[in-house]
Parts: structure tokens; sequence; C-alpha cells
């Protein structure tokens, strides 16, 4: 095994001297050539990366073995004293994220989450079978592991460390070259020293299409806070993901006011095909989330398959949203990808929104229906919907205030002009008009989306109720239609 020299040590125990460091035998060194081009201009910072994809490199350690309980690696970062001109030049190692796909908490909200099918092996250029890793899209702050700053150097170096776990045999970690300045060419060389077995190869470089929007949390209009904490999730803006055709979809989350970051997120969310936006989330609807971060930044990752596509275009409810709710601010949200997907803003008027407020408290609480003799003493809503309407989704959402009980919901035809009260003092006509009834559940928010299509007349009534009469708490019903609705009450 030659011995080679390089600028600075790998660490103090092999320290001889400041600029001349003997590498012991056991450090294996791959070394990768590159020369910049157009296509792969370089970044001001990490978040400029988006609109100017670079050449990246990824280091395999591989074979771990018994004596190495920790592996390290030495990453340099050099150009040639030959080139033409000396740039600013800097290095981020950014860690592969592990597959968090089935991680859904109780809430529904999942966390980052990576592809869960593999690559295929495949030769890497410094031989031997590896699989081939993904290009990077886009990037988030939190995503770094570590970074050199940036100079105007012949060579810049950083130092990783990783602590073997019981069944790994392998760590993968993504190598970001670039210059300070956008659009500075030039050659460069990536060396990796480690005391592991290395492979050193080039991802696929080129264009990224990415769509974005500019939108904003308006206090207390839209800036509705998350799911499930508050009750006004559902009024944050809201977007709509389109893909035809297979692969990744990396969204990312972007505060624009530097002064004031606040905790934000991005949820992607399976889409009603009737409803142009996601108004109730069910067990199962929540596909990727970002989880919550004060960051400047957010991002999550969405794989889109054949085996999906199979059944047409997949469309998916994008909601950016602040932890907290009446927290104001501008935002801008965009998709990276390989090409056959939109991201557009839902228009808030094709989805009409009604609600009232109401509460449960002596009187009131008359429990459960059918169950309980009072169950028709609960607050009752009328919903008016116009003739041409065809579906209503009906929602009732209980206040966060209060610990969590059963609520259940049903709803009653009325005819038109028929005084509400005078239907419920008759038990046999309650139950030749009744419509629908939503089992009691343990949760803030339960629906009932309803066919119209064989309702003779245009007037619902509406009554929410909890499992246990003379229980109390607030509420607010809400009504959503792509017509114009009416909701009121309580009654």
């Amino acid at each position: 095994s030659q011995r080679r020299f390089l600028p600075l040590p790998l660490s103090h125990k092999y320290k001889t001297s400041k600029y001349q460091t003997p590498i012991p035998e056991m450090y294996r060194i791959t070394t990768v050539s590159s020369s910049s081009s157009a296509s792969s201009a370089s970044v001001v910072s990490v978040s400029a990366c988006h609109e100017s994809p670079i050449p990246v490199r990824k280091a395999k350690s591989i074979d771990p073995s018994a004596a190495h309980v920790v592996a390290k690696a030495l990453i340099v970062l050099a150009q040639p004293p030959s080139a033409e001109q000396i740039h600013a030049i800097g290095l981020y190692v950014v860690a592969k994220k592990t597959d968090k796909r089935d991680n859904i908490s109780s809430n529904g909200i999942a966390s980052n989450t990576s592809p869960r099918s593999q690559a295929r092996r495949s030769p890497s250029p410094t031989g031997g079978s590896v699989q081939p890793s993904k290009r990077l899209l886009a990037l988030a702050p939190a995503d770094i592991v570590q970074k050199t700053p940036f100079g105007k150097s012949l060579e810049m170096l950083c130092e990783i460390e990783h602590v073997w776990q019981d069944g790994e045999d392998s760590v993968e970690y993504t190598l970001l070259p670039a210059t300070f300045k956008p659009n500075e060419l030039g050659p460069f060389t990536v060396t990796v020293v480690s005391n592991s077995d290395v492979t050193l190869f080039e991802l696929p470089s080129g264009s990224v299409d990415h769509s974005s929007c500019v939108g904003s949390w308006v206090v207390p209009q839209t800036a509705g806070g998350c799911y499930p904490n508050n009750a006004t999730w559902r009024n944050n803006p809201g977007y709509m993901l389109r893909a035809t055709k297979p692969g990744r979809v990396v969204l990312m989350l972007k505060q624009e006011d530097d002064s004031r970051l606040h905790g934000v997120g991005i949820n992607v969310l399976r889409l009603d095909k009737y409803w142009p936006r996601k108004l109730m989330i069910n067990a199962g609807d929540v596909v990727v989330s970002s989880g919550f971060q004060v960051a400047k930044e957010v991002g999550c990752e969405v794989i889109i398959t054949e085996e999906e596509l199979q059944r047409g275009p997949i469309t998916y409810s994008i909601m950016p949203t602040t932890f907290k709710a009446d927290l104001g601010g501008t935002f801008t949200l965009s998709a990276y990808h390989d090409g056959g997907v939109t991201l557009e803003s839902v228009d808030e008027q094709r989805c009409k929104l009604v609600q009232a407020h109401g509460k449960w408290e002596g009187f009131t609480a008359g429990g459960s229906h059918p169950n309980t003799p009072t169950w028709d003493h609960n607050p009752k809503f009328v919903l008016t919907v116009s003739a041409n309407t065809s579906k209503v989704l009906v929602i009732v959402s209980l206040s966060r205030q209060k610990p969590l009980a059963p609520v259940g919901l049903s709803l009653f035809a009325l005819n038109n002009g028929e005084d509400p009260n005078s239907l419920f003092a008759d038990a046999e006509r309650v139950k030749s008009r009744f419509l629908s009834r939503v089992t009691p559940t343990p949760t803030y928010e339960l629906g009932c989306d309803l066919d119209l299509s064989t309702l003779d007349g245009q007037e619902i009534v509406i009554v929410p109720w909890l499992m246990e009469a003379d229980r109390e708490n607030e509420f607010t019903v809400i009504a959503a239609s792509l017509s114009d609705v009416k909701l009121a009450g309580p009654i």
C-alpha cells in the first residue's frame, strides 16, 4: 500500500506536521475529478441550488470491520493550481434519509420520508457494485450534516464520523461541491480518505423542473395553524399537486420574512376526486408530512409509482401551515421533479364553506341519538342548499380546550318552510325523515358526505351530539358545497 500525503491531518493522532501528514495503510483513498459546466452552475447559498443544479458526488462506506467501531472519512475538495481562475469554493455533506413512510403517528402526521423502492444495483465509475443514488432535487438546511466555509483556496476539507449500529452494513452521504458565486466554471477534484471501504461516484446531473406558488398566511382569514391541534386548520391556503408520470417530487416550503421565522410544515394529503381541496382528514389520508421546524425552509418527498398511475393521474392536496394559528407571513411553495408534475393554487371560490358555532350545556347536552331519550335537546342547525347541489359535506369540529369525547352526527330531511321544532315533536315523522347517522368516535372532528341527488327538498337539519348526556363542550358545524349553501342555528 503506497503512502500518500495530504495538506492537512486526518486527525491529531496521525499528525506529524501541519502540511505533510502521512496517511496510514488502513485508510482507503478514492478520488473523482470533474469539470463544471454551464449546466452545473454552483450556488450562492444552499437554497440557491434549487435554481442552479450542480454535480454531486456520493461516498458510500461498506463492509465495516469489527475493529472499526467508528467510520471516519476526510473529504477534500481541490482546484488544480493550473486552473485559469481560483474560485471561492465550499463543500456540503448531506446524509441520506431513512425510510419513514409507514411511521405515521396517531394524529395522522408522518415525518420526512425517503423513497420506499430500492434502485437497481449497477457498477460505479470507481468499480464494485453499488446502489446508484438519486440526484438531489432540493435541499433544506436541516439535511446538512457537515459543511466547510467558503474560501478562495486550492483545497477545502471536512471530516465526518459515523458510529456503526447493529445490523448496519453501509452508510451513504451526498457530497455537494460548490462555488460561492453562480456560473463560475472550472475543474475540481473530490477525494475521500476513510478507514472503511469507500465507493465514490457522480450522481446524475442536468436541469431540474420545478413549479412554484407564492402564498401568505393572513390573520385571521388564512392563518389556520396545523392539524389536528387547531380547529381552523382548513382555513390555510390550499394547493393541488397533479402528477402524470412516475418519479420523485420534492416539496419545499420557504418563509420569505427572515425577521420572524415560525414553526412551519407541509402536509401532503390524499384528495377526494369530488372536492378540489382537503376539508376533512381521515385515517390514511396523510401521504407524508415534513414535520414542523422553526427554519427558513422545510421539505418532504413524495413518490409517484407506476401502479398508482394505472388508475389515472395522481392528485394530492398540499397544505403549508404554521404550527400555531394566527401567525401571519409570506411563503413560497415549490415542487422539484423530473417532469409530468404541476402545482397550482386552489381557487377558494370553487368550494363554498359556511359555519356556525354551538355548545352543549345544561338542557342542550342531550346525549346520543337514538339511545338517549333526551337526544332531541341537542342544538340543531338548518342547512339550505340550492336546487343544483348534488353533494354536501357536513363536519362537526370540537373545541380543542376539552378532552376528547365520543361525538356523533345525525341528519334529517326538512320540507321547505317546515318548522324544525315541530318535526322533532313527532317521533314517527323523525324516523321517516332520517337521512344519515355518523357512528360516535372519540375525535376532535368527524364528517358526513351526503348525496343530495335523491332529496326532494333543499333543507337539512343537522344534529351534532355527544355520546354522554350532560357533558359540556363547544363545537363548530361546517358545511361545504360546490354551490351556494346557507347554515342557520343553533335552534
